[in-house]
């Protein structure tokens, strides 16, 4: 706090009225330095307690914009978790329905051409046709669609291979064939396709090179001998 000038003349016995040491040189009584002293005192302790305050309403606050924080973060994940039931909440249905797929196609694959069918049966390869179709176009509203994998370069995220085979006419590691569809959910891979990869023509003379020559046949014993 500020300075104070205390003005007390007390000679060495103590004798000096009081109201003389407020008339000497605008002094002050002892009780108004008692006073005073006392005050300065309050006024310290009331700092201290502000000063306590102050730090408590920092660390509140703190703890305040700590948890306004945590709670936008959980309102995102939320959000995001919200998002994710929609998008791949029928993945599992989705996923289990391609082996439907796959057995109509089965089916269309070892139907005889059109031409020269009975009625009957013709009508059946049709009907067979149009609900894979429907199936297909049922399942695209939600995303659910397949990807072409023949004549594309092998992705191990998306291909499984089933088989190498030889074919000099293609670069290493080129789709040859595809005996399964693959199918993806949004963005997500549904289910990988089952395909046959080229080896290339060096990976396809390897095995040639490295196979041993046959063994010469052994001289005949002539007989008697």
């Amino acid at each position: 706090g500020a300075d104070i000038d205390i003005d007390v003349d007390v000679d060495g016995d103590g004798d000096a009225p009081e109201g003389e040491l407020a008339q000497q040189g605008g002094g002050i009584t002892a009780e108004q330095v008692v006073s005073m002293t006392e005050l300065q005192g309050e006024l310290d302790r009331v700092r201290d307690q502000l000063e306590r305050v102050e730090a408590a309403r920092r660390d509140n606050h703190d703890k305040f914009m700590r948890t306004l924080a945590e709670l936008e973060n959980f309102r995102k994940r939320a959000a995001k978790e919200r998002q994710e039931i929609v998008r791949y909440g029928h993945e599992n249905l989705a996923r289990e329905l391609l082996g439907v797929i796959d057995n109509f196609e089965r089916a269309m694959m070892a139907a005889p051409a059109s031409d020269g069918l009975d009625p009957q049966v013709k009508s059946f390869v049709d009907g067979v046709r149009m609900t894979h179709a429907q199936l297909l176009q049922t399942l695209g509203k939600f995303e659910v669609k397949p990807f072409d994998s023949k004549g594309m370069k092998f992705d191990p995220a998306r291909h499984q291979a089933m088989s190498r085979v030889p074919a000099p006419d293609l670069a290493p590691d080129t789709v040859v064939e595809e005996m399964q569809k693959g199918y993806t959910l949004h963005e997500r891979l549904l289910r990988p396709a089952m395909v046959a990869v080229a080896t290339g023509a060096d990976e396809a003379a390897a095995p040639a090179a490295a196979a041993p020559e046959a063994a010469p046949a052994a001289p005949e014993t002539p007989e008697g001998s």
